[in-house]
């Protein structure tokens, strides 16, 4: 073989070794902040959550979507400069302050394991995804504090402003449900096997509808919490269930079942296995308490947003969406 022709075989070669290469490289960047990057990726996902927690938004819209995907950009955006402020600071947090986070969430709201793992799994995040959160959560709350803390002050007559026009702070009614629930993860993203998921799940609720026993089947069937125990995840109030879920519950008598509702994640078939209306009411103190700690932390959100936007304007931002 002439010298030429061993060129043009080793171009041909190296042309077709880039090929694959570059068809598997779907992920880019989107954004750079500070030397930060921000991908595409990462950018999609919070877009799904987004899209799961505001199901009104229409994202099959292409202007829509591209508004939503900006948006949600800018808020990542100032997300890592807050914590890149915090970075500066030497703000950290540790594993067992995370752990005793969560543990006070489901202390203060009576929630069990199984009851957490089921809300986090309707918000479409995994369980490391939740921690993340609440580490970054901390994180911005001892930036709060060390920046704004001292300076926001809620006086009484904000408090007497707030419930003379939000007359049910002080109390309200609330129904909770019981409820067992069957979860059926999606195989995979595609079309045709989501509408496989579909079907599975459908024969699954033909069969309870024929009368076979819920508890035995979320055993079989269910990836979700408490499946040993019948899918058994305890009592709910109305207002922690996604929508979606919610909607399907509402009017759902004891040992009734829901339709099939497609969730975050998979497919959920729930079970009302008891329903009652709670009255919470609270003192005058405690009521006021508690919309202070709201009208505070509305302060605080206002101030660290203006903060944060402060910050944008002296950063270094390259967006590339």
């Amino acid at each position: 073989m002439c010298r030429c022709m061993r060129i043009m075989f080793l171009f041909l070669c190296m042309m077709l070794l880039a090929v694959p290469a570059s068809a598997n490289t779907i992920d880019r960047i989107v954004a750079v902040v500070n030397g930060d990057l921000i991908l595409l990726s990462e950018l999609q996902s919070r877009v799904e959550l987004v899209a799961h927690e505001s199901p009104d938004l229409d994202l099959s819209d292409p202007s829509s979507r591209r508004q939503v995907k900006r948006a949600v950009l800018d808020q990542m955006i100032q997300e890592q400069l807050a914590e890149q402020e915090a970075r500066r600071l030497n703000i950290a947090v540790s594993e067992s302050e995370v752990n005793e986070a969560i543990a006070s969430i489901k202390r203060e709201n009576g929630f069990t394991d199984d009851q957490l793992e089921y809300l986090i799994q309707q918000q479409g995040l995994t369980m490391d995804q939740f921690r993340q959160d609440i580490r970054r959560q901390l994180e911005r709350s001892r930036l709060v504090d060390r920046v704004f803390k001292s300076k926001t002050v809620i006086t009484q007559e904000q408090v007497d402003a707030y419930l003379k026009s939000n007359p049910g702070a002080a109390g309200s009614s609330q129904e909770t449900y019981r409820l067992a629930v069957i979860f059926l993860p999606f195989t995979s993203g595609s079309p045709e096997t989501l509408a496989e998921d579909r079907v599975a799940a459908e024969r699954i609720h033909e069969r309870l509808k024929r009368g076979e026993d819920f508890a035995s089947m979320a055993a079989q069937y269910s990836k979700g919490p408490a499946a040993d125990e019948g899918g058994d995840i305890g009592y709910m109030a109305s207002h922690e269930l996604a929508s979606d879920i919610s909607a399907a519950v509402q009017g759902l008598g004891a040992n009734d079942v829901s339709p099939v509702v497609e969730g975050a994640g998979g497919h959920y078939i729930l079970k009302v296995l008891d329903v009652r209306r709670e009255e919470m009411s609270s003192s005058q103190m405690e009521a006021r308490e508690k919309v202070k700690r709201e009208l505070f932390q509305q302060e605080v959100t206002r101030k660290f947003e203006n903060w944060v936007r402060d910050l944008e304007s002296r950063a270094f931002v390259d967006v590339r969406l």
